[in-house]
């Protein structure tokens, strides 16, 4: 096993740069997953740590060696990429060997690490198979196979199951996710998809134009968001924004203005802030309650609803936001188009984000827990 320490990298193309400044350590046996929109810089990251790409400044370490000026085959990387790329004309078990025999491994040690491999990846019955005689899982099993073999300290997969079909990239992902729990090596995994980034991850790395967001564990990054793009990036549906001011700050439960929603509370400390700062006022689809709102309330109307079988999207117009508002609830509901619904947003799972787009910090347990004894 193996830890990864990235210090001030940056990585540009000519006068474009890539990577800014990014400092990030991975932990022995973490399995890590970098996210982000296309173009943020999680591909050219993942070939800068294999040595794919050459850093225009700053630092890697591996096992608290400087490899920077190291091959990639130097490394003790394993990679898997997008496109399976194995040979046609090879068995399983020659691709999986051939990392091996370039490396000119002895003929024993190889058929060891072959045969191991293979019946990890549950390939043992398939070693005589030529790809074409595959399905696409397998195919993905056996790449992934010829990086394990090497027996790496690290292993990078590039969006490896973005060209599976849905149900197989399920199997798929539960397959690496026991992979990673067999073998306990460091693994480094770049996906757009969230999905993967919520399932697989021991820690995700938000990435955003060639910066790190935010780093932390899927439940870190879904309840306590640290900025704007965090907030809309991780999570489907996608938070809710809505724009307000600040009514009344307050270190336990700040009120905000929202425009024909009236008052409501987060629980946030914003003490910081001033009375009538602009600040964007957030709630995931499945924290808002609904009914039908009494005449002169202030509500929002329907404008659609989906129902999916376990569970119905309703979408509200707000009239000073370009994106509609989206709330989640269990089973079926009989809003319909049209419909004004009061909305009831629980103050403990709202959140603040100010002009910089960086969230207001929360409440602490220990006052909140003082306000609650109070009452």
């Amino acid at each position: 096993m193996s830890g990864l320490v990235l210090n001030k990298i940056n990585k540009a193309f000519g006068n474009v740069r890539i990577i800014r400044d990014l400092d990030l350590q991975i932990a022995d046996g973490e399995f890590v997953v970098f996210v982000g929109p296309s173009g943020c810089g999680k591909s050219t990251l993942l070939r800068l740590i294999a040595g794919l790409e050459e850093a225009s400044g700053g630092e890697i370490f591996i096992d608290n060696n400087l490899v920077n000026d190291l091959a990639p085959k130097e490394r003790g990387i394993g990679m898997v990429f997008q496109s399976y790329a194995l040979y046609p004309h090879m068995t399983v078990y020659e691709n999986i060997a051939f990392g091996l025999k370039l490396s000119k491994n002895n003929k024993d040690d190889t058929d060891q690490r072959v045969k191991r491999t293979a019946e990890v990846l549950q390939l043992d019955s398939l070693v005589n198979r030529k790809p074409k005689n595959l399905s696409g899982g397998q195919r993905q099993r056996v790449a992934i196979g010829r990086a394990m073999a090497r027996e790496p300290k690290i292993m990078l997969f590039d969006e490896p199951l973005s060209n599976l079909d849905a149900a197989l990239r399920v199997q798929m992902r539960a397959e690496i996710g026991k992979l990673h729990e067999r073998l306990g090596s460091t693994m480094i995994y770049v996906t757009h998809d969230q999905v993967e980034a919520m399932t697989l991850a021991d820690k995700i790395v938000v990435l955003n134009a060639g910066r790190i967001e935010q780093v932390g564990t899927p439940q870190q990054l879904y309840d306590h968001p640290e900025t704007v793009f965090v907030a809309s990036f991780i999570g489907s549906p996608k938070m809710n924004l809505l724009r307000g001011v600040i009514a009344k700050p307050d270190s336990r439960h700040t009120e905000v203005e929202i425009p024909l929603l009236g008052t409501c509370r987060a629980a946030v400390n914003s003490e910081s802030a001033k009375q009538g700062e602009k600040v964007l006022f957030g709630i995931r689809p499945e924290h808002v309650l609904v009914r039908h709102a009494a005449e002169a309330e202030p509500g929002l109307d329907v404008v659609n609803q989906e129902y999916l079988g376990n569970e119905s999207f309703i979408y509200l117009q707000h009239p000073t936001d370009d994106e509609m508002f989206l709330i989640r609830v269990a089973g079926r509901t009989d809003a319909k188009v049209g419909h004004r619904l009061a909305l009831q947003m629980d103050a403990d799972h709202c959140h603040l984000f100010g002009s910089d787009d960086r969230a207001f910090p929360r409440a602490e347990v220990r006052e909140a827990k003082q306000l609650n004894q109070a009452v």
